[in-house]
């Protein structure tokens, strides 16, 4: 099937149609978008829709996913639909914007019990490393410092690793981490 024969057949075709024409007179190529356009398009007619209206149903199952379909895959189709959505909203119809379909997941982070801190900053405190070079003899007592200032004062790795001597006024418990996220030099400050 070529993508310029194809003919619209849904109650969507006119609206479809009109913001095809939109996008590529705007510029854009929008080729890919119309081949999905083309499966919404198949999808309302498979599923008896009169009525052309974009509501939070017919969007929550053209959300749905298929089977072996990339999370990427159905983010794009929801956001094709949201963009026939604004189309829509622009000519004066109500439909219905689906939001969050991000393809993206967030792993929820795991924060350790207190016995789990306990037992880690030992293992910290002991650690003797194998080979006895004095390089390693003073990494395994920066360590101790190191994973501190990292738990409880919430340094970066990175700005734990860089923190220099000079930059720690013992008297006042404060440290200034230079060259922070952003470029930024920030303040911490640190119990006895």
């Amino acid at each position: 099937m070529l993508l310029d024969e194809y003919r619209f057949h849904s109650c969507f075709a006119e609206y479809i149609n009109g913001l095809i024409d939109q996008k590529k007179a705007s510029g854009y190529i929008y080729d890919s978008a119309k081949y999905t356009l083309i499966i919404f398009d198949k999808f309302c007619i498979s599923m008896q829709v009169e009525n052309p209206v974009i509501t939070k149903e017919l969007a929550t199952a053209w959300g749905e996913y298929h089977s072996g379909e990339a999370k990427s895959r159905r983010s794009y189709r929801i956001s094709v639909l949201r963009q026939l959505s604004l189309y829509m909203i622009s000519l004066g119809y109500e439909c219905y914007i689906p939001t969050r379909f991000s393809a993206k997941s967030y792993k929820l982070p795991y924060v350790m019990a207190d016995a789990e801190i306990q037992a880690f900053m030992q293992i910290v405190d002991e650690y003797d490393p194998q080979i006895k070079a004095r390089h390693f003899l003073i990494l395994a007592e920066e360590y101790k410092v190191l994973f501190r200032f990292i738990y409880c004062c919430g340094l970066r790795v990175s700005e734990a690793r860089l923190l220099k001597i000079n930059d720690i006024d013992f008297e006042k418990c404060t440290a200034i981490i230079r060259h922070s996220k952003g470029d930024k030099d920030r303040l911490i400050y640190f119990a006895d």
